[in-house]
């Protein structure tokens, strides 16, 4: 089951998203795809997320650490990047599948109609997300 649904998750991914692979980074990615001193990483934990102050001020150290670690391994390449996004887009497709199917009797619906519904939603959000 589980490798069905990987296989139906990366397939929604690469129709919905498919092409993104192949964009470039743009300006508002450079602010955060940059090298992190380690004062700016314990920082924002109890300052701003971005410390150069160019976005609004929200409290999100775990998307800082997580712009520093993926510069750290992938530095500008943005095939790297974007297909790190695609992937972890197929992750949270699989993640919100099985919380479902562990919530909802999986038999009851099928899987099929599991699968349709939470990548359906998934799908929608993901689209029309800001």
């Amino acid at each position: 089951m589980i490798g069905r649904l990987w296989a139906v998750a990366v397939a929604a991914v690469a129709v919905l998203y498919g092409r993104a692979w192949r964009f470039d980074l743009q300006c508002d990615d450079m602010l955060v795809l940059r090298p992190w001193s380690w004062a700016e990483l314990i920082g924002v934990w109890h300052g701003t997320w971005e410390p150069q102050h160019a976005w609004a001020v929200f409290f999100r150290p775990l998307a800082a650490w997580f712009y520093a670690g993926s510069f750290a391994a992938f530095g500008v390449n943005a095939t790297a990047h974007q297909l790190l996004s695609l992937l972890l887009l197929a992750t949270v497709i699989v993640a919100a599948a099985l919380f479902v199917a562990r919530e909802a009797d999986a038999l009851t619906i099928g899987i099929v109609g599991l699968l349709s519904l939470v990548g359906g939603l998934l799908a929608a959000g993901f689209i029309t997300k800001p």
